[in-house]
């Protein structure tokens, strides 16, 4: 089935959609994909359901491409290239395409043959190439003696690779539909003077690719919102429909050659030295800060709404995410809604909306690591927590981490690895040995030793938690580095986790049966006894189709019930915890206390490793419960994790600044 949207690209409709199962695949051109990667956020979660994916010719930068299969590691991915008359001229398959060839827009087929002309422009030939454009019901051939379609696009041909560098005439590419600039302003100055003449030149756009500036003479007498509108509606007779795409520039003279012909590339790069010294940071938190960022002016007036300062489809996705957030909620034709009205709802508390949406994951994580904390506090009914920290580890491995390995770069991992468990366990371990004056034991900086300290050693900082997570994520994560694996993971994933499913769970099976972790008094922390939650939680994300996620759930139930028959809080928050994570996305919450449930997730490592360095029985032996403790170590995990961010952050940009000051220098 092919669905169009009655109403243009709209990302909550995409996102619903891909909810409900409605759709699997996405056609659009690039500057709709640069709104969707802009809101990437929308759909972390359901972006293992996109399966195919067709962008249109217009430019994409390696990076947009990379952000996008990084985003959809699920789905083939298919970038054309080639003008109207020549269309999929080149083909790039963006899902498997080294990271080198990103910057391309792929390579031809057997029956095409490119080549450069002298000036730089490519040349097209084969059987694809239209027979001509249609003049006076006749068709005229487009193609010369050779047959070769001479094109105004400057390329480059490298290794059977095209790369797309640029036009070598004045043309427009706006959101994919190009235009000559001159057959619009034959349009545009048709009853003014030449002091009055507006002249049309090509600027960069970050949605749509190009944008239009109209540079007019400062003595010019015309209005600029009427010459905007006029341009607007030009432009919509060619079904471009870009308003905020339009800029107006006054300059002292307008650049010409000998022969008098305009030079639009100057007029470009005037406007755009002007801009960069003139930019102002919008203060996008409020509606007509918003409205200035999205229109590009300062120029505005509280009556204005979104509809008549002319917003379009493309313009529309981004107010709507946008004014979302501000408001708290969008309401019924807010396009038509002036800015004062818009902003009075942004201010006004009776309308906003007293709960928002948060994560499963994440609160889940946020729950798991409460549980920890207070069982060590003496809440022992909490007891569990870390086996469901387990499970989610595994789940947001395969959502987060795998798909960057399967794009060629399996080295990835490590950079992960170490920032974010390696050097904050390695710092933690160093500071806490050296304040209290123990000597370091290497084999926990090594992540083995809850495979070797037997349960009752007094061993300072063991953590079998962090120990038995970095073991899963390097068991996973080492055999793709062998291409031949990797590339059959990218079309097998599901049978690659479950091969990791079927020997954790034998592994588990055989601890249980031959005692491995009792013989030794491992006390359940070895990597036998835990990791087949890991690989259960990847299982989890992997899977969409809904009679197997109700195999899942019961799976879940089960291993958690026969794992952990004599403990009824772990298999209970195992259970419960698995089959919400399958089956509920999004949980609603009051906004007040989101901002909690956020940090505490997003700290809960650091919690994990600094909460039992927190003051214990500190109130009282009559207190059945270690309140300040409890508080005590959430709150030494939640600065750890603030100001070990802080420091991370001051490191890259002061290496971001050095690398600048060497640029400058070069």
């Amino acid at each position: 089935k092919a669905y169009i949207p009655k109403n243009g690209f709209d990302l909550n409709e995409i996102r619903s959609m891909l909810e409900a199962d409605k759709i699997n695949a996405i056609s659009a051109v690039p500057s709709l994909w640069r709104v969707l990667l802009d809101n990437a956020a929308m759909f972390t979660d359901v972006s293992n359901k996109v399966k195919w994916i067709e962008i249109g010719s217009q430019f994409m930068s390696a990076d947009e491409k990379s952000r996008l299969r990084m985003l959809f590691s699920q789905a083939k991915i298919v970038q054309h290239y080639g003008l109207t008359e020549a269309s999929r001229t080149s083909l790039l398959r963006i899902d498997t395409a080294m990271d080198l060839l990103l910057d391309s827009v792929g390579e031809s087929g057997d029956t095409i043959e490119l080549a450069l002309s002298e000036n730089g422009t490519l040349k097209i030939r084969g059987p694809h190439v239209a027979l001509g454009r249609i003049v006076d019901n006749k068709i005229i051939s487009i193609v010369d003696d050779e047959q070769w379609f001479v094109t105004s696009d400057l390329c480059e041909i490298k290794a059977g690779y095209l790369y797309f560098r640029g036009r070598a005439d004045d043309v427009i590419n706006c959101g994919g539909v190009k235009f000559d600039p001159a057959n619009i302003e034959a349009e545009l100055n048709k009853a003014y003077s030449p002091q009055d003449y507006a002249y049309i030149s090509r600027i960069p756009d970050a949605y749509r690719g190009d944008g239009i500036l109209l540079s007019i003479l400062d003595s010019s007498s015309r209005d600029k919102k009427a010459l905007i509108n006029t341009v607007d509606a030009l432009l919509a007779e060619k079904n471009i429909n870009a308003r905020s795409a339009i800029q107006v520039a006054t300059v002292a003279n307008i650049p010409k050659t000998a022969t008098n012909k305009i030079k639009r590339n100057e007029l470009s790069a005037l406007y755009l030295a002007s801009a960069d010294k003139k930019s102002i940071v919008k203060n996008t938190k409020t509606v007509i800060g918003l409205y200035q960022s999205i229109f590009n002016t300062d120029d505005l007036n509280e009556t204005d709404s979104f509809s008549s300062l002319g917003g379009d489809s493309l313009t529309y996705v981004r107010a709507s995410v946008e004014l979302e957030k501000i408001i708290g909620f969008l309401p019924p034709s807010w396009e038509n809604i002036s800015i004062k009205d818009l902003s009075g709802l942004s201010s006004s508390s009776s309308v906003k909306r007293k709960t928002t949406q948060v994560e499963m994951g994440i609160f889940l994580r946020f729950y798991a690591i409460i549980a920890v904390v207070s069982h060590h506090g003496g809440i022992t009914a909490l007891k569990g927590g870390a086996v469901l920290l387990m499970f989610i580890a595994g789940y947001n491995y395969l959502r987060f981490q795998l798909p960057r390995q399967l794009t060629g770069n399996p080295a990835s991992i490590f950079k992960s690895l170490f920032i974010n468990v390696l050097l904050p366990y390695w710092l933690v371990i160093i500071t806490y040995m050296g304040l209290k004056g123990y000597e370091i034991e290497w084999l926990d900086m090594l992540f083995i030793s809850n495979n070797i300290y037997p349960k009752g050693i007094n061993v300072p900082f063991q953590i079998w938690f962090v120990d038995v997570l970095v073991q899963c994520i390097l068991l996973f994560s080492l055999p793709l580095f062998v291409t031949r694996i990797r590339e059959w993971v990218k079309s097998n994933q599901v049978k690659y986790i479950l091969f990791f499913v079927v020997l954790f769970y034998l592994l588990r099976i055989a601890d249980g049966l031959f005692s491995f972790g009792a013989n030794n008094s491992l006390g359940g922390g070895q990597t036998s006894w835990v990791a087949w939650l890991f690989a259960l939680g990847a299982l989890v994300f992997a899977v969409n189709d809904k009679r197997i996620k109700f195999i899942l759930s019961i799976i879940t139930v089960l291993s958690a019930v026969v794992f952990y028959t004599e403990d009824m809080s772990r298999w209970l928050i195992i259970s419960i915890g698995g089959v919400l994570i399958i089956w509920v996305t999004q949980l609603p919450m009051p906004k007040i206390v989101v901002p909690l449930v956020q940090i505490v997730s997003g700290a809960s490592l650091f919690i994990y490793m600094l909460h039992g360095r927190a003051p214990a029985n500190s109130i009282s032996a009559d207190w059945p419960v270690d309140v300040i403790r409890i508080g005590g170590g959430i709150a030494i995990g939640v600065i750890g994790y603030l100001l070990y961010n802080w420091g991370i952050s001051m490191l890259f940009k002061i290496k971001s600044y050095v690398a600048a000051r060497q640029g400058k220098a070069n």
